[in-house]
């Protein structure tokens, strides 16, 4: 888990292997070192602002003049699109397709 992309997955686990072989007072103090560690690392970051990005998408007033359709991502084709089988968002085999639209 060294390279994991939650390395506080790996603080978790040392944590508690801590507090079962340390004295509690020395735990205590692996505990809130890890937890700093976390709290400020990049992917705290990215995870917080994921989360204010999200709650703010879901604020954004609505078109006058009607319901915005709801869309969603559809494969464009069947089978194999780069001899790999593989499909991502720069090859072009996701479009976006809206209710009422193709």
């Amino acid at each position: 888990m060294k390279n994991s992309p939650q390395p506080s997955i790996a603080e978790i686990i040392n944590c508690v292997e801590a507090a079962q072989i340390l004295p509690f007072e020395a735990g205590i103090a692996k505990e809130r070192a890890a937890f700093d560690e976390c709290e400020t690392g990049p992917e705290a970051t990215a995870m917080r602002h994921a989360f204010f990005a999200e709650r703010r998408a879901a604020k954004v007033p609505r078109i006058e003049g009607g319901d915005v359709a709801p869309c969603y991502l559809d494969r464009r084709g069947r089978g194999r699109h780069d001899g790999g089988g593989n499909c991502d968002f720069l090859s072009g085999c996701w479009v976006p397709r809206c209710a009422g639209r193709t």
